[in-house]
């Protein structure tokens, strides 16, 4: 097939089904065929300039039927500069990395030439989640895909799966000022199975580390099943340093100590800011649903831009989440900050932490938060303590309001905190600012048992229906533009989550 021809499926029937998935893997039956297609269908309309094999050779043209060798992609090869601002079909198959030499964490193994705004570099599985990436038996410390400090950006990663690594798939390292690096986008990806059992204490691990972008968009992926058990609070599905401005939105993450890690580092001399996220669903995360986000310690609160996480779905089971919502203390700022038309749910009898929102009590930042239309649902909760606690300072919200926090038939598992003390419900409302004044306390009685976001869709009569602010549904499901889809979409085995409730 000669470049730019469009790779369509009226092209395809003129071979055999089985030629076709030679020329991409060493072999696949027949009946695995009739699997790929509707995917090959879906792909029909993308145009790809060059293509990569398992089987492929640097030789090679870099066509449907003469794909290049993955290392056509290794720096320094005459292929690589060839596609900046192109698009690479990665054909189906298993591209093995564990035996590929790197240097460090700051260097990937396949360094992803930068396109421009117009004309990003593009790299895509032809078959959705068909170009597996399998790092067994690895050595190198080197994540898969990315750029090294002299990246540009403006590059996208669309329908990969990443498997049987000790650290990173995905590394963008740009040690400098936030807003340098830009167009950056991972989308459609699956990211599973890291086990790091090293004994240095302080390393962060994660899938996708992120390092002074602007505009980052991270979508509709899957990522699960995580591991570093020397050091857990530093082990995270998705870590972002110093980046400005990030949409994170529609993706599913589970089995993992922590979801996302939104690091404040002094290489970049600000936080991590402007930063959406939405419609994602966590499930069975054991440490941390969101950690950081709270912003670069200044004595410059300008400094600080706000976060925005609405229309989640926090789905703890009956792991002891130790923290929902972390890392806000005395010395961290919030300003700007809106949590709103999220679904928190914790299934088990432990006592919990479920959301923590500890603020400076310094008058400039004062009433910027803003915390509403929001589930708390925690039907077992069997003893007060810190069971269900928020943690705050008078004066640091705008709004704290038309939220929905059912315990069961504990009431006085509120917890909820002011300053070091508890207050049960009543309590809490009769603050200075009246906080919750117009939340309630019942069982938002949810459509369905478990196993999917649907499953925290309110069902006919729920108490939360048109109950939060501006006469939205209270929870992830609700608000002014409800979403359509909550997590990621694509097909492959999902989280089984436990039951929740049946109307």
């Amino acid at each position: 097939m000669p470049l730019n021809e469009k790779y369509n499926l009226r092209k395809l029937s003129s071979n055999s089904r089985r030629q076709f998935l030679l020329s991409g893997m060493s072999l696949v039956g027949a009946s695995a065929v009739g699997a790929l297609l509707p995917d090959l269908a879906r792909s029909q309309t993308v145009t790809y300039d060059y293509y990569v094999s398992p089987t492929g050779s640097d030789a090679y043209p870099g066509t449907q039927n003469q794909p290049w060798a993955l290392t056509s992609l290794i720096l320094g090869n005459p292929n690589r500069a060839k596609v900046a601002g192109k698009t690479v079909g990665f054909l189906p198959g298993t591209y093995l990395t564990g035996s590929m030499v790197g240097a460090d964490y700051q260097r990937p193994l396949l360094d992803i030439p930068s396109g421009t705004a117009s004309t990003p570099t593009v790299y895509r599985s032809v078959v959705p989640q068909g170009a597996i990436f399998d790092d067994s038996g690895g050595t190198h410390a080197a994540a898969i895909f990315g750029q090294a400090t002299v990246g540009g950006g403006y590059f996208t990663l669309d329908g990969f799966v990443f498997t049987n690594g000790k650290g990173s798939y995905v590394l963008m390292y740009s040690n400098g000022t936030p807003s340098t690096v830009a167009g950056v986008t991972i989308r459609n990806c699956e990211f599973k199975n890291v086990v790091n059992s090293s004994s240095t204490v302080g390393s962060n691990i994660a899938f996708v580390q992120v390092f002074g972008l602007s505009g980052f968009t991270f979508t509709n992926n899957k990522l699960h099943d995580i591991s570093y058990p020397v050091d857990p609070q530093h082990c995270s599905c998705l870590e972002l340093w110093g980046v400005a401005g990030a949409v994170i939105s529609n993706n599913t993450f589970y089995n993992a100590p922590q979801a996302i890690d939104a690091k404040r580092d002094t290489n970049y001399g600000v936080p991590d800011f402007n930063i959406e996220v939405k419609n994602n669903y966590f499930w069975g995360i054991t440490d941390t649903f969101l950690r950081g986000f709270d912003g670069y310690p200044s004595t410059n609160p300008s400094q600080y831009a706000q976060y925005s996480v609405h229309n989640n779905i926090f789905d703890s089971g009956t792991n002891h989440t130790g923290i929902f919502y972390g890392e806000f203390n005395a010395a961290a700022s919030t300003i700007g900050t809106s949590f709103f038309n999220n679904t928190f749910a914790y299934t088990g009898t432990s006592s919990i932490v479920c959301l923590i929102l500890e603020m400076n009590t310094a008058a400039a930042y004062n009433n910027q938060f803003n915390v509403y239309n929001n589930i708390v649902y925690l039907p077992n909760a069997t003893s007060y303590g810190y069971t269900g606690a928020i943690g705050s300072r008078l004066g640091q919200w705008s709004v704290w309001d038309y939220n929905d926090y059912y315990f069961g038939t504990y009431a006085n598992a509120f917890g909820l905190a002011h300053g070091g003390s508890l207050y049960n419900f009543s309590g809490w409302q009769a603050l200075p600012g009246a906080p919750d004044a117009h939340s309630i306390t019942s069982d938002p009685r949810f459509l369905g048992s478990g196993g999917s976001p649907e499953a925290f869709r309110l069902a006919a009569g729920s108490p939360c229906i048109s109950k939060g602010l501006g006469g939205v549904d209270i929870g992830a499901w609700g608000g002014s533009t409800p979403p359509a889809t909550i997590g990621c979409t694509f097909s492959s085995s999902q989280p089984l989550a436990p039951v929740i409730h049946i109307s």
